[in-house]
């Protein structure tokens, strides 16, 4: 593809899915240069192979990764294993759950954003006006909080909480439904503050 570069299709290949290749791991949200944890995560958990009906084994070529890796006990006991093949329980959790569901989009899991009636533009909000909202992403300055107008409201760290807060994701993770307290609305601008 024209204009994509050995770096940028690096970036983007966990993003890619495909579904006509030899690679299962394609189909999921694995990033390739992470395939070599899930082939340790073969060798030293795979479980006996299923049998076909008629009690003939299936060879373990056409047994799907999911069907071969406890992923349940592994994510149990991930950090253990984590440690074991020299990797981030984060990491491994990820991988374990894009293998568990390979078709699986992780934005679906995220609530859509509560609308607050009446709002939908930046000229109806209220200064001081309670609102719920959706965080939709967590940065190290605080939070951006979806309240249904055109653009997030940020909601910042030092506004988080009463006492010091030294990690915005302590408080709230993306998909949190939360109550902010509309703190300024510059509509030239786009801009929402929340407390």
């Amino acid at each position: 593809v024209k204009g994509l570069g050995p770096k940028t299709f690096e970036q983007a290949a966990g993003f890619l899915r495909v579904y006509s290749g030899t690679e299962e791991l394609d189909t999921t949200g694995v990033h390739p240069e992470s395939y070599h944890v899930v082939q340790k995560l073969l060798k030293e958990f795979a479980t006996s192979e299923p049998k076909k009906a008629g009690g003939k084994k299936e060879s373990t070529s056409t047994i799907s990764i999911r069907d071969r890796l406890p992923i349940a006990d592994l994510l149990k006991r991930s950090t253990q294993v984590a440690e074991s093949l020299k990797v981030g329980a984060p990491t491994l959790e990820d991988i374990l759950r894009s293998v568990q569901a390979p078709g699986r989009d992780p934005r679906s899991s995220v609530q859509p954003a509560l609308l607050r009636s009446g709002a939908m533009e930046m000229n109806d909000l209220v200064l001081g006006a309670i609102v719920k909202g959706t965080v939709r992403n967590v940065v190290p300055f605080g939070a951006f909080v979806d309240i249904g107008v055109k653009n997030d409201g940020l909601l910042h760290i030092s506004e988080m909480a009463v006492g010091r807060v030294a990690d915005p994701h302590s408080v709230v993770k993306p998909g949190d439904v939360i109550e902010v307290r509309v703190l300024e609305v510059d509509a030239e601008e786009s801009e929402l503050a929340f407390l």
